[in-house]
């Protein structure tokens, strides 16, 4: 369990680092009309990765008790948060951006795919990986998360 944990806060970090690697700065500073519903704080309910090989194989971050909170800002700037039980809280930003048909790109990435509603966010990156089998090699897979409108 120890060692899962580990695993899972050092993938957590990747990805933030990741994130963290992208233009900060706005690319589009007034996207506040074009982002509408996203705008706020989101809660997530779901924060699975699936592997793109065997699809049956899936690892759920929040049944080991993370959570991870997604804010979002009127610029398109946004922080996300992630709690790990028994270690400190990890946070990284970027930005979103939403052009004039309402489509949104995180960071620059026309890959991951978002899908927002009033009270649903949800954010489909089919180019993640995961070690599923705990082998020590990464597996390409989808990262899926779902978020609820606090």
């Amino acid at each position: 369990m120890k060692k899962s944990i580990f695993r899972m806060l050092f993938s957590l970090i990747v990805i933030a680092l990741i994130a963290g690697c992208s233009d900060d700065d706005s690319t589009n500073p007034d996207n506040s009309g074009n982002l509408g519903n996203l705008v706020g704080t989101w809660n997530a309910t779901e924060f699975t990765y699936t592997s793109n090989a065997n699809p049956s194989d899936q690892y759920d971050f929040l049944s080991t008790g993370v959570s991870v909170v997604f804010k979002v800002e009127s610029d398109g700037d946004y922080t996300v948060t992630i709690g790990v039980p028994g270690f400190p809280a990890q946070s990284f930003s970027g930005n979103l951006n939403a052009d004039s048909n309402g489509d949104i790109e995180i960071d620059d990435d026309p890959d991951i795919q978002v899908t927002v509603t009033s009270t649903t966010l949800t954010i489909v990156d089919p180019n993640e990986s995961w070690d599923f089998d705990e082998d020590g090699t990464d597996e390409p897979a989808t990262l899926r998360q779902v978020y609820t409108k606090q």
